[in-house]
């Protein structure tokens, strides 16, 4: 079960999400240009602040998360793990 805390679009509020519920999850955009993500469970869906790479970013394992920051550019690893 992989969980993540993410931003309600609209009212700000976090919410946790277990992942291996969702079904998909795209960017949109609304009508004024702001643009979010869409997680859809079934036949409901919540609007999130975080982008897909927030997310994808979020999801990934610490070991993930080491080979993404070591195969980084030299310049850039003295910037932390996130």
């Amino acid at each position: 079960m992989r969980n993540i805390k993410l931003t309600v679009n609209g009212t700000g509020r976090a919410v946790v999400v277990n992942w291996d519920n969702v079904n998909i999850a795209k960017e949109t955009k609304s009508v004024y240009g702001d643009d979010y993500v869409e997680i859809h469970f079934g036949d409901q869906y919540i609007d999130v602040k975080e982008t897909l790479q927030d997310i994808e970013q979020r999801l990934m394992s610490p070991h993930e998360k080491f080979e993404a920051w070591r195969d980084k550019d030299p310049s850039d690893k003295l910037t932390q793990l996130g």
